[in-house]
């Protein structure tokens, strides 16, 4: 299996004239997202960049040794804004999820399965422990990479 260390992605603008065709300009096209994988074909980064070429934003991803997610980081415009960290049962599944924002707390989201490891629920403890919402029966997908 071959493996993939990086994606990089360009954006091109044109202008099409009103009947739909490509006008005769000039595209410019830029490096768009850039995203970087490891030996094992896991996400550790994906970069998206504006026109200028500055950085939009950032997502970070850090597993351990065994290769579960344990970190995913969210950068925009060079600023932390967000940091995940998680914690995993002994299938690789997500137990909890905890949300740490920039003023110090964090909110906690804890995942609930059946026996075939599908999601059945979750609920949200905020940073004071209070229950934020319960999702029973939940089948969407927790959003992870």
């Amino acid at each position: 299996m071959s493996e993939i260390k990086s994606i990089r992605a360009f954006k091109f603008e044109m202008e099409l004239d009103a009947s739909f065709e490509l006008k005769d300009i000039e595209s410019h096209g830029f490096l768009y997202t850039l995203t970087e994988y490891d030996k094992d074909n896991r996400l550790l980064k994906e970069i998206t960049y504006n026109e200028d070429g500055s950085e939009e934003q950032m997502f970070e991803c850090v597993y351990n040794d065994k290769g579960i997610l344990t970190e995913q980081i969210q950068y925009s415009e060079g600023e932390l804004v967000e940091r995940k960290t998680f914690e995993t049962g002994e299938k690789k599944e997500v137990l909890k999820e905890h949300r740490h924002y920039m003023d110090g707390t964090f909110d906690t989201i804890e995942f609930y399965y059946d026996q075939n490891m599908n999601i059945t629920g979750k609920t949200l403890f905020d940073y004071e422990g209070e229950v934020g919402y319960k999702f029973p029966n939940d089948t969407r997908n927790i959003g992870i990479y």
